[in-house]
């Protein structure tokens, strides 16, 4: 039973080693997560980016994405981010409307190598959010060009001219007033100079 025992140790403990291993070795494969685009999505327009992610670091080297176009012309290739070797990331050029493609290939540290593809649509923008923007901002100009000659007839001038009415007004005003006293005083002084008399 001695003899035996620390061969019975040996066996045990290289089994539960492999046991221990085999779920490292089948968490090293770089698996695809998610996409932007999402698969079989559509987009208004070329997407900024388009961005691949993986659950486990990816060997740079490797690893890369393709775009392809409805007729399985390559469109534009990139690989792993230098930010994060989960991610592959691409900026594309600008996409006409239509149907594209994705095919990317993973490689793990460990050497596993996986393949997959996104599929997504492009239309075309919606070209009545410009147009509607641009004739708002251009009645913004013509509104505010009509509000700058609507103050340039200066009904300042207006008053101008009332005020100065009204002081014409108070000249005259003003010549009566005198010419009353005037009058009074030398009506004053007739009937002072009879009164002695």
């Amino acid at each position: 039973m001695t003899p035996r025992s620390p061969g019975l140790r040996a066996a045990l403990l290289v089994g539960a080693l492999i046991t221990l291993a085999m779920p490292l070795a089948a968490s090293a494969h770089s698996e695809f997560v998610s996409s932007i685009p999402a698969d079989k999505s559509t987009v208004s327009g070329t997407p900024a980016e388009i961005i691949l992610t993986f659950n486990a670091s990816l060997d740079p080297k490797k690893s890369s994405i393709i775009l392809l176009d409805s007729s399985s012309s390559q469109v534009a290739k990139a690989g792993v981010d230098a930010a994060d070797d989960k991610v592959m990331r691409m900026t594309p050029p600008t996409l006409q409307p239509g149907a594209y493609e994705i095919d990317w290939t993973s490689v793990a540290l460990d050497g596993d190598l996986l393949r997959g593809k996104v599929a997504f649509t492009v239309t075309a923008p919606t070209p009545t959010d410009a147009p509607t923007t641009t004739p708002s901002a251009a009645a913004s100009p013509t509104s505010t060009a009509s509000a700058v000659p609507t103050p340039s007839p200066a009904p300042s001038a207006a008053p101008t001219p009332t005020s100065s009415s009204g002081a014409d007004a108070i000249v005259p005003v003003l010549v009566a007033i005198v010419l009353i006293a005037v009058l009074g005083a030398w009506l004053l002084r007739g009937r002072m100079r009879g009164g002695p008399r």
